[in-house]
């Protein structure tokens, strides 16, 4: 997932060969900031440390995509494109 050539993280990272995963990442980097659009993959990829610790194995106890979406998507409601404004978020229902 990290290229050994520059350190970054390849275009698409996550699941291999996933065009969910593809389209999820595309779609977090038109809307997050890089750090945030970074911190969301790397969620992902301690998440799938976790669950490899923990005995857990791909495609038997978890959907890959499944998880790789979760982890990647987790912080949209907080980029400026959402569609709510941030003092609506942060305002108690009434």
């Amino acid at each position: 997932m990290v290229s050994a050539d520059d350190g970054h993280f390849a275009p698409h990272p996550g699941p291999a060969g996933s065009p969910v995963a593809g389209h999820a990442v595309d779609y977090i980097r038109s809307c997050e900031s890089e750090p945030i659009a970074n911190h969301s993959i790397r969620s992902y990829l301690f998440a799938a440390l976790i669950a490899e610790h923990e005995g857990l194995k791909a495609g038997t106890d978890f959907d890959t995509d499944l998880l790789f979406c979760a982890c990647v998507l987790h912080d949209l409601g907080t980029s400026p494109s959402a569609p709510a404004s941030s003092a609506s978020r942060s305002k108690a229902p009434t």
